[in-house]
């Protein structure tokens, strides 16, 4: 927890969207998390809906994207272990 920052975490993937012009699902779901890291579960689930209407490329992750959302309804950030993807 000591090395979680949620708003520097928003600010850094909002320009990694930006950047790629909002059409990668995959940097979208990093923001979602980063918001619900900061605590605003709202838009954590705002953009994991986009981050999921996006993949019609790469349906692989649909399974993951969709998991992803139903904790942010929880109100649950995501934690994963080093290495995990």
């Amino acid at each position: 927890a000591a090395f979680r920052n949620g708003r520097e975490a928003v600010e850094l993937a909002a320009r990694a969207c930006a950047l790629d012009r909002w059409k990668d699902a995959d940097e979208i779901d990093t923001l979602a998390a980063a918001y619900a890291e900061a605590g605003n579960f709202a838009e954590a689930e705002r953009y994991q809906q986009k981050a999921l209407s996006l993949l019609s490329a790469d349906e692989a992750l649909r399974p993951k994207f969709q998991a992803r959302l139903e904790q942010f309804r929880a109100k649950q950030p995501v934690r994963q272990q080093i290495g995990e993807s």
